[in-house]
């Protein structure tokens, strides 16, 4: 029974499904994750979430000219824009915004950029 003064929640009363983020290997991707690093894949419902689906674009960007990177800490950077496409070497990256980054195992950082 309710005591007076008390509020509940919509959520509460009728459960709502909640968002959940995965990327496409199936782990979790909180609420901090810059998704302007991932692309958007799929969308479905469970009993209990409604689950986004999201690539790396890591996994989607390709190297034209594997002679174009420049060296971070010892690791070779490449350099890619929002469509996960490299950039050249000329790209004036002032003109740009930086997005974020993937390390891959090797050491390897790919950079993207708008």
């Amino acid at each position: 029974m309710r005591e007076r003064g008390q509020v509940w929640n919509y959520s509460e009363s009728k459960r709502e499904p909640q968002l959940a983020n995965y990327n496409t290997d199936g782990r979790y991707l909180s609420e901090a994750t810059n998704f302007e690093l991932y692309n958007f894949v799929r969308e479905y419902k469970t009993s209990d979430e409604i689950r986004r689906i999201w690539n790396p674009k890591k996994d989607e960007s390709v190297i034209h000219d594997k002679d174009s990177y420049s060296m971070d800490g010892g690791n070779k950077v490449y350099n890619f824009d929002s469509f996960a496409y490299q950039l050249p070497e000329s790209t004036d990256f002032g003109k740009l915004s930086y997005i974020g980054h993937f390390q891959l195992e090797d050491g390897t950082i790919y950079r993207y950029w708008k």
